[in-house]
């Protein structure tokens, strides 16, 4: 029985369809949700219940024709779900007669569903993520997930506020009809439903004709979401989408396949673990007879040192009179430890060097530590190869086309996080 009933905090006058069963409203003048049962209002920040358009053309207010019963929209519910972030809308329908439909919406599929009570009820928290067992028939679960309520508009037959989260399970039987569950620590409510093409929703309601997306089975699907999304959320997903993004993306991918597979190339002149001999301060190993004049050549100098200790070091690489050719440092560490979540390990031990050979010779690697007292000779590892590709500015593109998807997949995460 329709009546009108004021906000409590407003005083603005709503028609309710059904005042008998009615128990929330939501007043758009204030940014208020009531509660019809006790007649009290709860007034929102400006930010809550964020009330945007569908997909679709249906709005509250609609009448339609529905197997020969005018149904009218009274209410309306967007889900999101809590892991995908896929959003959906939940319509509320009320007959002249009194009869109640739920119009589901997503991604331009529609399905009408109505309230039962299965033959055996089924406890919804012991069904897996595989079958469900309906009435003697064993359903392939497609969603077994939880989603949480974005906002609400007009009046709803139970308490509900934005931000809450429920459960869901939705198992399909064929192609056409769909078992559904929804709980919470409230209620548990079961639904049986049928899919509904997009031009008999849109004749139902007298909508026109659908827009060319609607009816078109393969549907750019970031196309169709846009609407699901606020302003900042559009912003995120067209940049995801746009060229920028995909070539940067690309090149940092491309980049660091390369600098890896160039690890690959060159000829080992040597790799061991010779024992170093003692020179004054520091540590010799060699002599490495190297030929290739105007080549790149890699040298990976490796220490291994006990755990909880550091050792900074000099390296040189040094000719066959024992004189400075190229040097470099290295700040080697070991740590390792037991936390609240376990073992842990971590090690910094290797130095990669690149030089171009200018005279062919006998040559040596020196390593001497900070710390004269420090005994490194038998913890020195050498590997030299000649005739390599130096991976370096490889790495430096990787990272710098990198900074930017990188960036956006941050705000894109940050935009549809739960707590947004």
């Amino acid at each position: 029985m329709e009546k009108m009933i004021k906000c409590p905090n407003c005083g603005y006058e709503h028609k309710v369809k059904d005042s008998a069963k009615a128990k929330t409203l939501f007043c758009s003048e204030c940014n208020s949700f009531v509660d019809l049962v006790s007649n009290t209002s709860t007034q929102l920040y400006k930010n809550e219940n964020m009330v945007v358009p569908p997909l679709s053309a249906l709005r509250l207010g609609a009448i339609g024709n529905i197997n020969g019963i005018n149904y009218q929209i009274i209410g309306r519910i967007r889900y999101r779900d809590s892991f995908s972030f896929t959003c959906w809308d939940e319509w509320l329908l009320l007959s002249t007669t009194g009869q109640y439909l739920w119009l589901q919406e997503e991604d331009w599929e529609f399905v009408l569903m109505h309230k039962y009570t299965p033959a055996n009820p089924f406890d919804p928290n012991a069904v897996g993520q595989d079958f469900v067992h309906i009435d003697g028939q064993k359903l392939e679960v497609e969603d077994n997930s939880q989603a949480s309520l974005l906002f609400i508009e007009g009046e709803l037959t139970w308490r509900a506020e934005p931000g809450e989260t429920i459960k869901y399970i939705d198992a399909w039987k064929g192609e056409d009809t769909l078992y559904s569950c929804e709980w919470s620590e409230k209620e548990i409510m079961y639904f049986i439903g049928k899919d509904i093409p997009v031009k008999q929703i849109y004749a139902a309601f007298k909508l026109g004709t659908p827009p060319p997306e609607a009816l078109e089975e393969d549907a750019p699907v970031g196309k169709r979401y846009d609407k699901f999304e606020n302003s900042f959320q559009q912003w995120v997903s067209k940049k995801m989408k746009g060229p920028f993004f995909k070539y940067s993306l690309v090149l940092s991918a491309l980049c660091a396949f390369f600098a890896l597979f160039l690890l690959f190339f060159g000829i080992p002149i040597y790799s061991g673990n010779q024992t170093p001999v003692k020179d004054k301060e520091g540590y010799v190993i060699g002599p490495f007879n190297l030929t290739q004049v105007g080549r790149v050549h890699r040298v990976d100098t490796k220490v291994f040192l006990p755990n909880n200790t550091e050792c900074y070091c000099d390296i040189e690489m040094l000719d066959s009179n024992k004189e400075e050719v190229l040097g470099w440092d290295k700040d080697y560490w070991h740590e390792s430890g037991r936390d609240e979540d376990g073992y842990w390990e971590e090690s910094d031990s290797n130095r990669v060097a690149y030089f171009v050979l200018k005279d062919p010779g006998e040559y040596y690697v020196s390593v001497t530590p900070e710390n004269p007292s420090v005994d490194l000779s038998g913890s020195i590892v050498v590997s030299i190869k000649e005739s390599v590709f130096h991976n370096g500015p490889l790495w430096t593109i990787a990272i710098l086309a990198a900074i930017y998807p990188g960036f956006i997949l941050i705000m894109y995460c940050l935009a549809h996080s739960k707590e947004d």
